[in-house]
């Protein structure tokens, strides 16, 4: 993304586009195309491709030309070409085209010089062409104004708003649902069964018309590309359910399943006025079809359809096909696998089936999939089985449960996802951006919205003209979300200016807690150690060679702002890993970090580590996210250094032990003793509290939680290393009213962030702070959630004047990141 994000136009040329007559891609004028490399056509082992944007042939540059443009492309000296036609559309065999050269500005000389040799001279397009690519858009916005346009759109959705549909579930949900949870079923319906116009496009019944030739046929016309043509675009039949964490998303998608399916007649609630999908279609109004017709009430057998607004076409709804795929997947980490299959059997009366496809004795049959109603499976076992069974199957819709997992579009698990064969797509997050704008796109991408789906079409209309301050790349982006994605948060208010779903306060403190002084002084003496050590390496540019060493001086920092003991007296980063080879003592401190819990993200995907894989070059990746690198180039992503997958080191487990405490320390730290003394003071007033205790370092909550024991309380213990049977047990004790049932529940940060329910709580304590907030909202959000009846406080621990304030102010400017794209849109 940022290699995208940083190339310039270098300039323009004229050319054309030729053999046409051969292929069946129709262009339109100030329509922009895509030149691809084919190094393996038979007649000419330079030859480029152009395609329009719906990824159809439309001809070849001419040979001259792209002997002199395709070296360069190989040699990755041009990063990519655009082309725009602005003539010559009804031209049989040639057409003229503009083409537009992008690469990294430290090229630029290399290139222009290289193609002057040629006799080909960049310069400047006709006004025509650069007006539509945009490459120097006017009125730039500065940084507060970018903010105020951002807002003054959000403005606009709110006021341009409808009232909300809302739909009753089948008689298959036996859960009753929130009037906004209803509304969200009455959104995923129209959105999956509505014939309704992607985003960006217009149709025009008249244009072909005038254009002669007798009859009048519909043109559909792409705004953004200004690809034009007869052919309806396809329905995108799914998006993005963008809910707050806590509101009850999984719920909202069972009664998707099982009131959407074939054989089924969902109904509306007429009386409430028009549907969510149209109120995001009105709110973008660029594209929206024609006026539509008049609505009317339909009768079925399952009751009253309330029918969309008829389209250019008459198409109205497209019910899922009784002799079609019935079958949902449903694709979640493993470690809210059995919440699914928890969850389905709570809310539903049992008639729906479903199939966990997970484990070594999972079916490899695809007609065996396609039998039940859900089938259940995990984003590594569809990485694994997408060219086997789950890519033969045939899905009625996939549905990614924190869909966060694929923001990384060359992760195996990514790729695998786009594959999925499935009518309707989902992508269900609380945290639709967690690092950057592109993020979404990864979202997109999954649900297929062309030409949006495209990285470098989406990265030229939207986010490149967002990170400038152009206007139209914000409006762009609104209406996106807004066509695309349903979001509402906790304090979110309906239009009577009622709370959408009535939860209790929730109140975030940060408790800044000295260190003592002994600690302190630990402290100080390796963070100067260790200030002089990374900028050494930063002076020789060795800090990318030796990544073990720079690792474990920040992790060794942050546990020394838990307890003392966490950190031992022999460790030392002072020396380097040559860079050739990764020696046993840089291997071992490097699988170190990785057991403590010290590698939050893998530098690829951005995601929490999943089986990782230490290179030689001692830089750690997730297995399926550095695989794919390899296959491209066999070097490190990082530092550029050779890198085999033969020379891959499996990394152990985040946790080893069996589920018992193992520290035997009883030297208190200030964190430990401030964690008790809040404890003490909130829970001792208040009979019947609970608390939740979460940290990233297992060892940690060991210590933490013995000296909670010592002091009264009655504690349980939630790990990666603990056996689902057994963390379901523990959970329903902590639930439980029993007299001996758990005050304090101690749950590692990786393992019990997501995907459990721990309303039993009204307290939660973050022991130390995570490099992604997302992360700590989720951990928060098991508790503070819908069947929680107490007000919620979150106390985030922090040690003064240490790094764990620099993270705090790293997990701002990411908040702000994603509340800009999606959280003002839903203010009211």
């Amino acid at each position: 993304d940022d290699e995208l994000a940083s190339v310039v136009c270098f300039g323009a040329m004229a050319s054309a586009i030729v053999g046409i007559q051969y292929y069946n891609g129709i262009v339109s004028r100030k329509e922009q195309v895509t030149l691809h490399r084919e190094p393996r056509n038979q007649y000419d082992r330079n030859a480029l491709r152009v395609d329009n944007v719906r990824r159809e042939q439309v001809g070849h540059i001419p040979r001259d030309v792209a002997a002199h443009l395709s070296p360069l492309i190989d040699a990755k000296k041009i990063h990519h070409v655009v082309g725009v036609v602005t003539s010559g559309t009804n031209n049989r065999y040639r057409m003229p085209v503009s083409v537009f050269l992008y690469g990294r500005e430290s090229d630029r000389a290399h290139v222009t010089q290289r193609l002057r040799n040629g006799g080909v001279r960049l310069g400047l397009a006709d006004g025509v062409a650069s007006k539509v690519i945009e490459e120097n858009p006017p009125g730039c916005l500065s940084q507060s104004d970018r903010e105020d346009a951002l807002d003054a759109l959000f403005d606009r959705l709110e006021k341009q708003k409808l009232v909300k549909a809302t739909m009753e579930p089948s008689a298959v949900v036996t859960s009753p649902m929130y009037a906004h949870q209803k509304e969200a079923l009455a959104w995923l319906v129209s959105r999956e069964n509505a014939n309704a116009l992607p985003p960006f496009w217009t149709c025009d019944a008249a244009a072909a018309a005038a254009g002669g030739g007798g009859g009048s046929r519909t043109v559909y016309e792409n705004i953004l590309s200004n690809h034009k043509t007869t052919t309806r675009p396809e329905c995108c039949r799914g998006g993005i359910l963008a809910d707050d964490m806590g509101l009850g998303k999984t719920l909202e998608i069972i009664a998707l399943i099982a009131t959407n399916r074939p054989g089924c007649s969902p109904s509306t609630n007429a009386a409430a006025g028009a549907g969510a999908g149209e109120a995001a279609a009105a709110a973008a109004t660029a594209t929206a079809p024609p006026p539509a017709k008049k609505k009317k009430n339909t009768k079925t057998a399952g009751g009253t359809v309330l029918a969309t607004s008829q389209d250019a076409i008459g198409r109205t709804f497209s019910l899922p096909k009784a002799d079609g795929p019935k079958t949902t997947l449903v694709v979640c980490p493993l470690s809210v696998l059995s919440n699914w299959e928890k969850q389905l059997e709570d809310h539903t009366d049992g008639s729906l089936t479903s199939y966990r496809h997970h484990g070594s004795d999972r079916s490899l049959d695809a007609a065996h999939l396609e039998r039940h109603d859900v089938v259940i499976t995990t984003y590594g076992t569809l990485a694994s089985d997408i060219d086997g069974v789950l890519g033969r199957a045939r899905f009625l819709r996939v549905v990614l449960d924190e869909a966060h997992n694929v923001k990384n579009p060359r992760a195996t698990q990514t790729l695998a996802a786009y594959k999925v064969k499935a009518d309707r797509r989902w992508a269900i997050t609380g945290t639709p951006i967690q690092n950057r704008l592109s993020d979404l796109h990864s979202l997109l991408a999954f649900v297929r919205l062309a030409p949006l789906d495209d990285r470098q079409f989406w990265m030229r209309n939207v986010e490149k003209p967002v990170k400038i301050g152009d206007p139209r790349g914000f409006d762009r982006l609104v209406t996106t979300v807004a066509a695309m994605a349903l979001r509402r948060t906790k304090d979110q208010r309906d239009e009577r200016g009622e709370p959408i779903v009535h939860l209790p306060k929730k109140t975030v403190v940060v408790q800044r807690v000295d260190l003592d002084a002994a600690d302190m002084m630990r402290y100080r003496a390796r963070l100067a150690a260790a200030q002089d050590t990374i900028g050494a390496m930063l002076e020789d540019g060795s800090v990318f060679r030796d990544y073990a060493t720079a690792l474990e001086l920040i992790l060794r920092l942050r546990q020394l702002c838990c307890h003392g003991d966490l950190v031992p007296a022999e460790s030392s980063a002072a020396s380097a890993a040559p860079a050739a080879a990764l020696t046993e003592d840089a291997l071992k401190r490097l699988l170190d970090v990785l057991k403590l819990g010290g590698l939050d993200d893998c530098c690829i995907c951005l995601n929490t580590m999943h089986a990782p894989v230490v290179t030689r070059c001692a830089h750690v990746f997730c297995r399926g996210c550095l695989a794919p690198a390899l296959e491209r180039k066999a070097t490190c992503p990082l530092c550029r250094a050779p890198c085999a997958a033969r020379d891959l080191v499996e990394a152990p487990a985040d946790e080893t032990e069996d589920g018992t405490t193992t520290t035997t320390t009883t030297r208190p730290s200030a964190k430990v003793t401030a964690l008790v003394d809040r404890l003490r003071a909130d829970l001792g007033g208040e009979p019947g509290a609970k608390a939740v205790v979460f940290s990233q370092f297992v060892a940690f909550l060991d210590i933490a939680r013995d000296a909670c024991a010592a002091a009264g309380f009655k504690t349980c213990r939630i790990t990666g290393a603990v056996p689902v049977a057994e963390r379901e047990r523990v959970i329903r004790s902590f639930q439980s009213n029993a007299s001996d049932a758990p005050d304090v529940v101690f749950v590692s940060l990786k393992a019990g962030g997501v995907g459990i329910n721990l309303t039993a709580a009204s307290k939660v304590y973050m022991l130390d702070p995570w490099w992604n907030p997302a992360v700590e909202e989720q951990a928060m959000d098991r508790v503070h959630r819908l069947g929680q009846t107490k007000d919620v406080t979150v106390v985030r621990f922090a040690a003064t004047d240490t790094i764990e304030e620099k993270m705090l102010e790293l997990q701002r400017r990411k908040r702000e990141l994603a509340r800009a794209a999606f959280e003002k849109k839903t203010e009211a």
